[in-house]
């Protein structure tokens, strides 16, 4: 059969919206769906397949596949190692489109056992494929169909290779956001662990999100908290406190860690509340959206934190080293002192005391331990 009637180049519109729908891929329920629909529907295509992971003996690949409007995540044979590895048609020329007749030849792709065993069984005659680099991983894009659609157009092969870098581009982004949304995740268990609540402020001091267990401190004690308001205290004059005090760390320099400490009474007879803010370091101005600008820690006055390395490496992203080292400090050692408590030279103790002044925004050793003496007794 001759070259399927999917002959002619896309609009540039087309190209676009298309490109558009690998990248809105992240945010599907399954993602890509949309995407390599559109592969399946429009360049007729029985599978259009991406995969995210090879498959190793220790664990099956991750294989997001379309067949026609349903799409999967792995969950076929081929998705484990004995079948995945017996297929010939891979480690091509990183980001090039090809089909297996140009990488193996004719003969000996349509000889191999893999398509007369899996692909021809399962009406596969024709096929079309990428391998690229994301997240660390290397994958693949395969798009198939059966012998009567012909085999694939010059202008389909183009449109699949004007999406490869766009799908390496998005996969590598999807694996940022998901390290980053576990890296967060992580640090609210850690500090609910502790049972310090967290709030962060926007730029003009209104909550952008807001821990459970900051709720758990701040709704009894009748705080105005949520989403998209100011936070305020119940009683005015505390509130004006905690409105300068947010001014303050708004108003710090770029690049200006600061910190401040108070300690907030309850009118209504429950226990204070220990109150530390801190400057959030200030991201690209990207248009209408509001930015992390201020972090409030929140901590019943009666609960008992032993100050900590972890909690300071937390607080102020300190290395464990570092964190070590600022404790002694924070607790009265001289710098001679904590070096020989931890058995570091004199010259390792000065470059440990710059970083960690330049993290906390402190410049002196007398500063520096009024910082960490707030940080450890007020939270």
């Amino acid at each position: 059969m001759n070259e399927c009637a999917t002959t002619h180049p896309l609009s540039a519109e087309e190209l676009g919206s298309l490109i558009g729908l690998v990248y809105e891929g992240p945010l599907e329920t399954v993602p890509w769906s949309s995407s390599l629909r559109w592969l399946t529907a429009n360049l007729r295509s029985s599978w259009a397949v991406l995969v995210l992971r090879p498959a190793s003996r220790r664990q099956t690949s991750l294989m997001i596949q379309a067949c026609g409007q349903e799409v999967t995540v792995s969950g076929t044979e081929f998705s484990l190692f004995e079948r995945y590895s017996m297929d010939p048609f891979t480690d091509l020329p990183p980001n090039r489109v090809m089909t297996p007749e140009q990488l193996l030849g004719k003969e000996q792709w349509y000889g191999h056992p893999f398509f007369r065993q899996y692909l021809q069984p399962n009406d596969i005659q024709y096929e079309l494929g990428a391998d690229f680099r994301a997240a660390q991983s290397d994958c693949r894009l395969r798009l198939c169909r059966p012998e009567r659609s012909g085999a694939y157009s010059s202008a389909e092969r183009q449109i699949a290779q004007a999406l490869v870098p766009h799908f390496a581009r998005a996969v590598e982004l999807h694996s940022r956001l998901r390290l980053t949304e576990a890296e967060r995740a992580v640090l609210a268990s850690s500090f609910d662990h502790l049972r310090v609540g967290t709030v962060i402020l926007d730029e003009v001091g209104r909550a952008l999100t807001l821990s459970d267990t900051a709720r758990e401190l701040l709704i009894p004690r009748h705080w105005t908290a949520a989403a998209g308001a100011t936070l305020e205290a119940p009683d005015r004059r505390t509130n004006e406190e905690l409105q300068n005090r947010i001014h303050g760390v708004l108003a710090a320099r770029e690049g200006e860690p600061l910190a401040h400490a108070m300690t907030v009474a309850d009118p209504g007879g429950a226990s204070a509340l220990r109150v530390l803010l801190k400057t959030v370091p200030r991201q690209a101005d990207v248009g209408t959206q509001r930015r992390p600008a201020v972090v409030v820690f929140l901590r019943d006055a009666l609960d008992r934190l032993a100050p900590s390395a972890e909690v300071l490496q937390m607080l102020f992203d300190l290395t464990p080293a570092e964190a070590r080292f600022a404790r002694l400090i924070a607790a009265g050692a001289s710098m001679e002192h904590a070096g020989k408590r931890l058995g570091i030279t004199r010259n390792t103790c000065k470059s440990r005391m710059r970083a960690i002044f330049q993290k906390t925004g402190a410049t002196r050793q007398a500063a520096l331990v009024g910082v960490l003496h707030d940080t450890l007794v007020w939270l």
